[in-house]
């Protein structure tokens, strides 16, 4: 599957295009386009893949994606929960004529810059946006303006922000290999629990097993087994969260051939074991 070209088209009465997604699972591919996108989850829980970042998304997230940046949010085949989110897409050229006119946006300028990487949000910011994205959306006239500015001061105000892709990251692949290597990440996301070795891999997309090595950890700033191991562990934390399964079911479920090397590799990543995460996730409040 390519990487595509998202074509986001507002009305001739609109600056700005804001919309509710409600289906069975998300549905769009890998995609990207000129707009900046402004994305609060409603409803639903999977992966999220932001330029070279992979990751777990659940209810209340909240991430401003750049222009040009590739994005998807997946769930998994298993998913019974309906997908909701609120979508706020807006070009760069209206954010910098307001910036040109209006020197007090300077905080909006430099958000702006730091989302060409992604961006994700704390709980609360990500709760009063998602209010405010909900009014955006059935609003008309001014209350539409007042309204995008209103989101812009909540972002503004956040303190805490997290970078999604490297510093490095530039999506500059020539497009055959760009291709190969967004081929090969959507088929992990869909077979991560199977045994995928990394010849097996580079034989899917017909290359070299050294050529596919240094067309993936430039593509995404991680090596092949690197990337393997974040998918797992982003499903094993969804697991953990979501359901009583015992460990070592847990383990397994996503895609670990021995209890020993989940728990090592758990550890590495979140400095805790998997028992005392499920502990922490349940907690009143973690959320």
């Amino acid at each position: 599957m390519k990487v595509i070209l998202e074509t986001i088209v507002p009305s001739a009465q609109e600056s700005f295009l804001v919309r509710q997604f409600k289906e069975p699972r998300f549905s769009c591919p890998l995609h990207y386009h000129p707009e900046i996108e402004l994305t609060y989850i409603a409803q639903s829980s999977g992966t999220r893949i932001v330029g070279d970042h992979i990751g777990s998304f659940s209810p209340g997230d909240l991430c401003l994606i750049g222009e040009n940046l590739p994005h998807v949010y997946r769930n998994p085949e298993q998913s019974a929960d309906t997908a909701v989110s609120e979508v706020l897409h807006f070009d760069r050229n209206l954010a910098e004529g307001m910036l040109d006119e209006a020197p007090e946006l300077g905080a909006w300028s430099r958000l702006l810059d730091r989302a060409k990487l992604g961006l994700a949000f704390d709980r609360a910011t990500a709760t009063r946006t998602g209010d405010l994205l909900v009014k955006l959306r059935t609003s008309q006239g001014a209350m539409r303006w007042s309204l995008f500015f209103e989101i812009i001061h909540v972002l503004c105000k956040a303190d805490k922000l997290r970078t999604l892709s490297s510093p490095g990251y530039t999506g500059d692949l020539e497009l055959n290999e760009a291709v190969r290597i967004q081929n090969t990440c959507h088929y992990l996301l869909e077979h991560f629990h199977e045994d995928l070795s990394h010849e097996e891999m580079a034989r899917r997309v017909h290359v070299t097993p050294a050529y596919f090595s240094r067309l993936f950890k430039r593509a995404t700033r991680k090596t092949y087994k690197e990337f393997l191991t974040e998918v797992r562990l982003g499903h094993a934390c969804r697991l953990l969260m979501e359901t009583e399964m015992p460990i070592i079911d847990v383990a397994f479920a996503s895609g670990f051939a021995n209890l020993s090397n989940f728990n090592r590799r758990f550890r590495d990543k979140y400095r805790m074991c998997p028992r005392d995460y499920r502990k922490r996730m349940l907690q009143p409040g973690t959320h």
